[in-house]
């Protein structure tokens, strides 16, 4: 009976993989362990509405209790689910708090001017490791995703880079938020260019030494080798903190900020909560990030 829900998703092609998955297995779950049914019909979401509500409402935690409704309401559209997710959503933003740099990630933190001048410092430098930096800590830095799937040229599909500009179609948040045209500032514009047109091969802009398109792992890998230790997860919080920490506090200039928010692919909310300004940590100076700032405000 798993295959009917599994079936549902595939016509209306609204998820992603990963998310059908989560959702398939809670509502698995309610139809086999709260309402103890074999057959898994949607009419039972209806008339065993108050045994679910029931069940769900008794759940410790409201993370739990949102991906169960969110199961539920992404194959049925019922005002009193949906009622239930709203006070649910609005008792689980009250309780969240900004997440704190972890003690390892404190370790490791460095300023983005720190270091942005290590990478540029290096006696051997290789143009594709100062235009990776400059992406990372000069421009708003994106999700490992939106780069290896980057196409050299004009593409129907996915994402691409041309003359100076990137079209970011496919990301992590896709399903929520439309493509990103994203212009790059003219000195990385400049180096890339010269990169590619040195380069002479490959339909990708970024290519591992054996001229083959990087996959997630090994992407990840080489932001995290060229970043010594730091990887890209670290470098967006670090990005973030810098930027509110310069823009005097995370609710100013909100223009800017949702500006931010829609290029790096994630909400505003997500911005306030998961960033946290850190006065214990050594931010880069007032010079450095005021460049940062006229990149951003010029995509």
């Amino acid at each position: 009976m798993t295959e009917a829900i599994l079936n549902y998703y595939k016509k209306v092609k609204k998820y992603k993989d990963t998310t059908i998955k989560i959702y398939t297995k809670h509502l698995v779950h309610i139809f086999k362990e709260v309402l103890k049914v074999k057959q898994y019909k949607l009419e039972y979401l209806i008339s065993e509405k108050e045994d679910i509500l029931e069940f769900i409402s008794g759940l410790d935690k409201t993370s739990s209790q949102k991906i169960y409704l969110n199961s539920i309401l992404s194959i049925l559209d019922d005002d009193d689910y949906h009622k239930m997710l709203k006070s649910v959503s609005l008792i689980h933003k009250r309780k969240r708090n900004y997440k704190k740099f972890t003690r390892k990630e404190m370790f490791k933190y460095r300023s983005l001017e720190t270091l942005y001048n290590r990478i540029l410092n290096k006696e051997k430098n290789k143009s594709i490791d100062i235009i990776l930096a400059s992406l990372y800590i000069i421009f708003p830095p994106l999700r490992g995703q939106d780069y290896y799937n980057l196409k050299y040229g004009i593409s129907t599909k996915g994402n691409y880079y041309y003359k100076g500009s990137m079209v970011i179609r496919e990301f992590k948040t896709d399903k929520i938020y439309d493509k990103r045209v994203l212009k790059l500032p003219i000195i990385i514009k400049r180096m890339l260019e010269e990169y590619l047109i040195d380069r002479k091969q490959g339909n990708y802009v970024f290519l591992n030494r054996y001229n083959k398109k990087y996959n997630q792992s090994a992407f990840s890998k080489k932001i995290t080798y060229l970043f010594e230790g730091i990887n890209i997860n670290l470098l967006r919080k670090i990005y973030i903190s810098e930027v509110l920490h310069a823009l005097k506090g995370s609710y100013k200039n909100i223009k800017l900020r949702k500006k931010l928010a829609i290029i790096m692919g994630h909400s505003l909310q997500t911005q306030e909560f998961t960033y946290k300004i850190n006065n214990n940590i050594h931010y880069s100076s007032k010079n450095f990030m005021d460049y940062v700032l006229r990149v951003l405000n010029n995509i």
